[in-house]
């Protein structure tokens, strides 16, 4: 596969379809491969919608919790070998299994919370 792109951006919301468009463009155009968007504030019902938006580029795996608040997605842009994808805290924490070549990745996506403020941390760890 050569070269990967990851990206990463705090969404504050997605809900909005101008919204939404406009960042999935964003990083269409920067050819991310890997996309983790943190404070999506999606909702089990927005699947069929954001991955048809999203369908052409390749596949959205969702972390949902309440739609006000949190919500994490993660956006493939090429067809990767998924082999698990694992909701370890709704809406926080989400741990991504896939091979790529003949390495395989972990990816685990959370937020840590400093004092008053929000860092948000996408890791990803090769075996």
């Amino acid at each position: 596969m050569g070269r990967i792109k990851l990206g990463s951006f705090n969404a504050r919301g997605l809900r909005d379809f101008k919204k939404r468009i406009s960042v999935f463009e964003h990083f269409k155009q920067r050819r991310c491969n890997i996309i983790a968007k943190q404070e999506a504030h999606s909702k089990s019902e927005d699947e069929i919608m954001w991955s048809a938006n999203w369908l052409t580029e390749g596949e959205i795996k969702y972390n949902h919790n309440s739609g006000m608040g949190s919500g994490q997605i993660c956006l493939f842009r090429n067809k990767f070998n998924i082999l698990e994808c694992e909701n370890l805290i709704s809406g926080r924490i989400q741990k991504i299994k896939l091979q790529i070549d003949n390495c395989l990745y972990i990816m685990c996506m959370h937020l840590i919370k400093i004092k008053s403020n929000k860092y948000f941390l996408t890791s990803c760890m090769i075996l």
